[in-house]
C-alpha cells in the first residue's frame, strides 16, 4: 500500500496524466494532427517517468514532489514567458526556428499585397542553403535597384532562381548575352495572374523593347486555381499571416521537433527517381516532383485563365511598344524520363506525356498577333543529350547550367540568331522571319 500524504496523491496525479497523455499520443493520427500527436508524446514521457520516479523512490518522495513541483513550474513559466514575448509582437518563432510557410503568405519574410498575395520586403537579403539573396526596392531579385531596363523577364521561382547565385541567374546571363540590363520580375509561387500585375505594375514602367513571360508547366495551372480561392477570403487570409498561432513558440517548437525525429521526412527524396548518366561517364540520382498526366477539367479551365491572362500582357507590351516573349519551362520529366534508368516496374517507367507546349503555342497565338512563343524542351533535351544535368538532382528547379541554357536560347530567339550577337535584339512581325533589327535601347 502507498503511505498516504502529498506524494501519494501526487503519484496517482502523474500516473493518471501520463496514462491519459500516452492514451491520446497512441490514439490521435500523427498525419493528421502532427503538433498534439508530439505534444501529447512528450507529456507522456514527461509524466510517465516522474511516476516511475515516485515509485521506486519512496524514501525520497516528499524531495521528489517537490523537484516534480519546481521543474514543472519552472517548465510552465518558461513557455509562459515566450509566448508573452509572442503576444506582444517582440518575436517571431517562424523565424527563429525556420519553420517552413505553409503559403507563401504566411511567410514571415513577405509582405501581404491584396493583389499580388505576398511579396518580398523591400532590399530583403538574407542566406539560405549557402545562397545569399538579395533584392531591390520592389522585392525583386536585383541589385542595385532598377531605373529602366531593355527587357524585363517575368515568372515564378525558376526567374527568381532558388539555389543559385545572383551571378548563375538566368536573367544575369541573359544580359551578358545581350550586353544590356535585363530585370528580373520572378517571384516564387506566382501563377499568372500574379505576373500579369507585376509586368503591369513593375515591368512596364522600366520602358522594356521585349518582356519575357516564364511559363512552369509543373504549376502553373494550379496556381491559377490557388489564386482564385485565395483572392476571395484575402482579408482573412492577410490577418492570419502574423496571428499569434502561427508565431507562436510551442507551435514552432513541436514542428521543429517533428523535423529532427524525422516525422516529416516525405519530401525529395520519396519522389520518384532514376539513374542519369551525365558528361565524363559519371551516374547522378534524378528524383522527380513532377508527374505527367493528361489535363483535369480544373486544369483545362485555368487554361482558359491562362488565355485571358495573355491576351492582357499582350496588348500592354504591345501598347508600350514592347515585344512580347512566351517561354515555356518544361519538367524535368520532360527533359530526362527518356534518359533515365529506372528499377522494374518503377511507376517512372508508366508515366504518359501530355501536349501542354503544343496547347500553349497556339494560346499564344490567339491572345496576341504579336505575341512570340519559344519552347525550352527541343534545346534543354539537346544538352541533356550531351550529358548535361539541367535541373538539381534532388530538386524541381534549375541548376546554373540549366539558368545558362535559358538565357542562351531566350537571347538567341531575341536576337533572332542560334549564336548571340551583344547588344541586338532582332524585331519581327507575326510569325515570319525577321524583318528588321535594332539596338536595344537605341
Amino acid at each position: 500500500m502507498f503511505e498516504a500524504g502529498p506524494g501519494r496523491a501526487t503519484l496517482r496525479l502523474t500516473l493518471l496524466g501520463g496514462v491519459c497523455a500516452l492514451g491520446l499520443f497512441l490514439g490521435v493520427s500523427r498525419s493528421r494532427l502532427p503538433n498534439v500527436y508530439i505534444l501529447a508524446g512528450l507529456l507522456a514521457s514527461y509524466l510517465l517517468a516522474w511516476a516511475a520516479a515516485l515509485w521506486l523512490g519512496r524514501g525520497r518522495r516528499g524531495e521528489l514532489v517537490k523537484g516534480f513541483a519546481v521543474t514543472s513550474a519552472a517548465a510552465v513559466l518558461l513557455v509562459a514567458v515566450l509566448e508573452m514575448l509572442v503576444l506582444l509582437h517582440l518575436v517571431d518563432f517562424r523565424v527563429l526556428f525556420g519553420t517552413p510557410a505553409a503559403q507563401p503568405w504566411s511567410h514571415p519574410g513577405n509582405l501581404v499585397d491584396p493583389a499580388l498575395l505576398h511579396l518580398h520586403q523591400p532590399h530583403d537579403d538574407f542566406v539560405w542553403d549557402g545562397v545569399r539573396y538579395q533584392y531591390d526596392q520592389s522585392g525583386f531579385r536585383n541589385r542595385p535597384d532598377p531605373k529602366a531596363a531593355d527587357v524585363v523577364v517575368v515568372g515564378d521561382s525558376f526567374i527568381e532562381g532558388w539555389g543559385v547565385t545572383a551571378e548563375e541567374l538566368a536573367t544575369s546571363r541573359l544580359a551578358a548575352d545581350l550586353g544590356r540590363p535585363v530585370v528580373n520580375l520572378g517571384q516564387s509561387w506566382y501563377g499568372p495572374q500574379q505576373e500579369l500585375e507585376v509586368l503591369r505594375r513593375y515591368g512596364l514602367p522600366l520602358h522594356p523593347k521585349a518582356c519575357v513571360w516564364a511559363f512552369f508547366e509543373g504549376n502553373d495551372l494550379q496556381d491559377v486555381e490557388r489564386y482564385e480561392k485565395a483572392l476571395p477570403v484575402w482579408p482573412e487570409l492577410s490577418r492570419r499571416n502574423h496571428s499569434f498561432a502561427l508565431r507562436s513558440f510551442t507551435r514552432n517548437a513541436l514542428y521543429a521537433l517533428r523535423r529532427l525525429l524525422g516525422k516529416d521526412a516525405t519530401g525529395t527524396l520519396a519522389y520518384p527517381s532514376g539513374v542519369f548518366r551525365a558528361s565524363g561517364g559519371r551516374d547522378v540520382r534524378m528524383y522527380f516532383e513532377y508527374k505527367p498526366h493528361r489535363l483535369s477539367a480544373k486544369e483545362e479551365a485555368a487554361l482558359g485563365e491562362v488565355r485571358s491572362v495573355l491576351t492582357k500582357a499582350g496588348g500592354l507590351c504591345r501598347s508600350h511598344g514592347a515585344r512580347f516573349l512566351v517561354v515555356f519551362v518544361p519538367s524535368k520529366d520532360r527533359i530526362y524520363l527518356g534518359r533515365t534508368r529506372f528499377a522494374a516496374e518503377s511507376e517512372p517507367l508508366h508515366w504518359g506525356r501530355n501536349g501542354l507546349p503544343r496547347r500553349l503555342a497556339g494560346i499564344v497565338r490567339q491572345a496576341d498577333p504579336g505575341a512570340e512563343f519559344l519552347d525550352l524542351t527541343p534545346s534543354f533535351l539537346a544538352r541533356a543529350a550531351r550529358g548535361e544535368v539541367l535541373y538539381f538532382p534532388q530538386d524541381s528547379h534549375w541548376s546554373p547550367l540549366g539558368h545558362a541554357a535559358a538565357a542562351d536560347a531566350i537571347a538567341a530567339r531575341l536576337t533572332g540568331s542560334s549564336r548571340v550577337p551583344p547588344r541586338i535584339l532582332v524585331k519581327r512581325t507575326g510569325t515570319g522571319a525577321a524583318a528588321s533589327s535594332r539596338r536595344l535601347g537605341g
